[in-house]
């Protein structure tokens, strides 16, 4: 059993790595990139008509002519995303080192219904307009609902536009519900964001965008730049204690596997 979770504790530490890895590329394209204004861009563009691309970052505020409506609580946004999940406890029997078999509970959850949905927007600083197509963007939004209910009448959940039938999703044998917790973010219509991608003179008119290297990271953010950067590197110094901590463990519990066993 030790050499078994060693060897799962060797996985991880690559694992880690990888996603420390990831964070620090977001990191350094954040603060490799400056903030321009939409002025500013207007005028690189207005140089060289029909072929500006530009890897840029802006920040202002969301203009929509017809904004999105959020499911659940009906928010004016151009982005939002919902999911109803299901908690749950399962019974289940389990074999120890010693061959003994017992029964342990263990909690889960599973994603009953989620959507999202982003619509083509406007960004508006104190310089000028500018449009941005969400598509394949990374979106960090604000969280506009969290409720956890034990259960709702008839086995059906309702809210704002949105319906669920539960008593027709199955639960597996062995697992007893908990309750179940809905949820909604989105990128409320005149919210303050913070944008990094390609600006880019598309058929006539100014726009930000993915790029076409799928290396650049495209970020959509309710949360300031300063707020990115400071979570990427926590999250980078965090990787890199996990993976150390891991691959010690592992080693240790894989050598002491090969004595114990």
């Amino acid at each position: 059993m030790l050499f078994i979770i060693g060897g799962i504790a060797l996985v991880l530490a690559p694992i880690l790595l990888v996603l420390r890895a990831g964070q620090k590329k977001k990191l350094y394209q954040m603060q490799s990139v400056e903030t321009s204004t939409v002025a500013q861009l207007q005028e690189v563009r207005e140089a060289m008509p029909g072929s500006f691309i530009q890897r840029a970052e802006v920040k202002g505020r969301t203009e929509c002519d017809s904004p999105l409506s959020s499911e659940f609580t009906g928010s004016p946004c151009v982005a939002y995303s919902i999911s109803l999940v299901r908690e749950y406890e399962e019974t289940r029997w389990e074999t120890d080192s010693e061959g003994k078999r017992e029964q342990k509970t263990h909690r889960g959850s599973e994603t009953l219904s989620s959507n999202e949905r982003r619509a083509a927007f406007r960004l508006r600083d104190s310089s000028g307009v500018i449009k941005v197509v969400p598509d394949g963007a990374e979106l960090v939004m604000e969280q506009s609902l969290s409720r956890f209910e034990k259960s709702f009448p008839n086995d059906r959940f309702s809210l704002g536009s949105f319906a669920f039938n539960i008593g027709q999703s199955a639960l597996a044998a062995g697992r007893q519900t908990l309750g179940y917790r809905y949820e909604e973010r989105i990128i409320p219509l005149g919210r303050d964001i913070y944008v990094l991608g390609e600006a880019a003179d598309s058929s006539g008119e100014l726009v930000m965008r993915r790029s076409s290297t799928k290396a650049e990271k495209y970020i959509i953010s309710v949360k300031s730049e300063e707020e990115l950067t400071a979570g990427a590197a926590k999250s980078i110094q965090g990787f890199m204690v996990g993976a150390i901590v891991c691959a010690i463990l592992g080693v240790t519990l894989m050598i002491a596997g090969l004595f114990i066993g």
